[in-house]
């Protein structure tokens, strides 16, 4: 599995899209691995996610009341978050945000 190379395939595939160019923070490669990790780095698996977020934020705005991901480019910049490869004792995902490494009034 080489992360690069299928960064930069789902980056193109992304790119080929009309609608998600407009939406997705495509050049983000912070962005595009978080949909990455989600699916093991299968990128049409990625892509699907990415879709089906779109998709699902257009039909159910009131689920989601926070602003797009594009408006948050300087968080997403900053990678204050990670979710570790492991897991705790009852198999759920260990999720870790450094608040110390982020500016507060960026969040607002």
């Amino acid at each position: 599995m080489d992360k690069k190379a299928n960064i930069s395939a789902l980056k193109l595939l992304v790119q080929e899209d009309a609608f998600l160019t407009t939406k997705f923070p495509y050049d983000l490669e912070e962005y595009l691995e978080r949909f990455l990790k989600g699916t093991d780095f299968d990128v049409d698996k990625a892509l699907d996610r990415i879709k089906m977020y779109y998709k699902t934020s257009n039909e159910y705005p009131d689920w989601f009341r926070i602003s797009p991901p594009i408006d948050q480019k300087k968080i997403i910049e900053a990678n204050i978050r990670i979710c570790l490869p492991d897991t705790d004792r009852e198999g759920r995902p260990i999720y870790i945000v450094k608040l110390g490494k982020g500016e507060v009034n960026l969040a607002l």
